[in-house]
């Protein structure tokens, strides 16, 4: 199981389809137990309109991605405002140092457990990267 914070960008990416600059922009106010609006895109330090019209449009948040959200949100203390996904002091979360840390977590966890037989060594991490 990943920590709360990496689970959380996951799941939203998984379950909400939003693309890394706008995982980035999500900000609290952007967010409610029904749907997630993407107001804005961040890259980097850069924050700018989102790519697309569609991409403003209102996205469903499912039950288990709520589920997930409300934990994560409660674990820092319910904000109201500010960046959903953030490193330390409030800054935006570095999407790729995420996903590096996450795939070596889910690395791990494989020379433990094994995933269909493949040997650790052999296991494309590599290439997952960004997949999200």
């Amino acid at each position: 199981m990943l920590p709360l914070l990496p689970q959380a960008v996951v799941a939203t990416a998984s379950f909400a389809g939003l693309r890394e600059s706008e995982l980035c922009g999500l900000e609290w106010l952007d967010c409610s137990n029904a749907s997630l609006t993407v107001r804005r895109s961040g890259w980097r330090t850069v924050i700018s309109p989102p790519k697309t019209r569609a991409s403003r449009e209102a996205v469903p948040v499912i039950t288990a991605l709520a589920k997930i959200l409300d934990g994560y949100r409660a674990s820092m203390h319910n904000p109201q405002t500010g960046v959903m996904f953030h490193q330390g002091g409030g800054e935006r979360m570095d999407m790729d140092k995420l996903a590096q840390r996450v795939l070596e977590a889910m690395r791990r966890m494989q020379v433990v457990v094994g995933v269909a037989g493949v040997a650790a060594s052999s296991w494309p991490a590599a290439e997952l990267k960004g997949t999200w």
